[in-house]
């Protein structure tokens, strides 16, 4: 998906806001294991998003969320996957 297609998108774009904030609660719950475990990923920053989406949605940078999309999440989920695979947990 391009980012244009992504503008104009709006069942897109409000699907993965919604991913992105079960993504930072997951995070809250997590508590300090997560940056213990993964120190490479902004931590702050994933559980600050799903306050922005939920409370401070008239202040939604698009621009953001996209970056976040394109270049954060990736790497998030493969040192995920491979964390969950060290420690025998199985991916669902």
């Amino acid at each position: 998906m391009t980012y244009a297609q992504y503008l104009t998108n709006p069942l897109v774009r409000d699907g993965s806001e919604r991913c992105l904030a079960r993504i930072s609660e997951a995070a809250i719950k997590l508590g300090p294991f997560a940056p213990d475990l993964l120190p490479n990923h902004d931590w702050t920053g994933i559980r600050g998003i799903g306050n922005l989406l939920r409370h401070d949605y008239d202040k939604l940078n698009i621009d953001r969320i996209w970056q976040i999309i394109e270049v954060k999440l990736q790497p998030l989920i493969i040192d995920i996957e491979e964390a969950m695979r060290a420690n025998g947990i199985p991916e669902e």
